[in-house]
């Protein structure tokens, strides 16, 4: 595989995240940073990512001042994930919860965490993706991850990191370069169809309010189209988070 990537690997960060944010300056555009541990891993909103030693993909992609709409990397970003992961594994079906967590069996396989940094009049992006790759049940034994799984779980079998990796880089510099020529529309079709909220009842917090509604698509930029008794109505991933009513919260 030809990579465009520099790629910067430790054996263990507080985060790839956080790493990237506090070296941005000194690091190259189009970088990737990994760690085979962190000990201060995060996701959305905040919540703890179980980081092992040795047992998952921890990687953080650099981007500086990319020339599209960077509001749409956590759902290219998932959509590189379920690629790569189907590549590697030769069939499995990957889903995805609006808007970019990555599962298996409607169990969290991936969690993905996308930041911008903006200095004077440059603005950075960064895509932190965690992979559930060679964990035991009962790494997952805590009421907390009772929702997570991993690659070894679900097919009994063990993948070496560095490919899934390698996967994961060439799939999503193959994805950021469709996106950047074609858009987000050129990718609607497929990630809906990858929807596991589709036809599903969930709830939309939004302001400190609780509204039941049906997803029912998803919109050209990204936001996810829901219905109830009063209409048709689209939320946006910054201001609303939808969990679902059907075992996956």
């Amino acid at each position: 595989m030809e990579c465009n990537y520099t790629i910067y690997s430790f054996q263990e960060l507080s985060s790839t995240n956080t790493y990237a944010k506090e070296q941005l300056s000194f690091l190259p555009d189009r970088c990737v940073i990994t760690a085979d541990c962190q000990t201060a891993g995060k996701g959305r909103m905040g919540k703890n990512w179980s980081s092992p030693p040795g047992l998952a993909l921890y990687l953080t992609f650099v981007l500086k001042n990319p020339p599209f709409d960077i509001s749409m990397l956590p759902l290219i970003s998932a959509l590189a994930v379920c690629r790569a992961l189907e590549h590697v594994t030769e069939g499995l079906d990957l889903q995805i919860k609006w808007p970019n967590d990555v599962l298996l069996r409607r169990k969290k396989l991936c969690g993905i965490l996308c930041e911008s940094v903006l200095k004077k009049n440059d603005c950075s992006v960064i895509s932190g993706i965690g992979i559930n790759v060679n964990q035991c049940s009962s790494d997952f034994a805590s009421d907390a991850l009772a929702y997570a799984t991993s690659l070894l779980i679900e097919t009994g079998k063990r993948f070496p990191i560095q490919e899934i990796r390698d996967a994961l880089i060439q799939s999503f510099d193959e994805a950021l370069e469709f996106y950047a020529a074609e858009g987000f529309s050129a990718f609607q079709r497929e990630y809906e169809r990858r929807l596991v909220n589709i036809g599903k009842e969930v709830r939309v917090l939004y302001r400190e309010h609780e509204v039941q509604a049906v997803a029912v698509g998803i919109l050209e930029n990204g936001n996810l189209l829901c219905e109830n008794e009063e209409g048709r109505f689209a939320v946006n991933s910054g201001e609303a988070s939808v969990r679902g009513l059907y075992g996956y919260t």
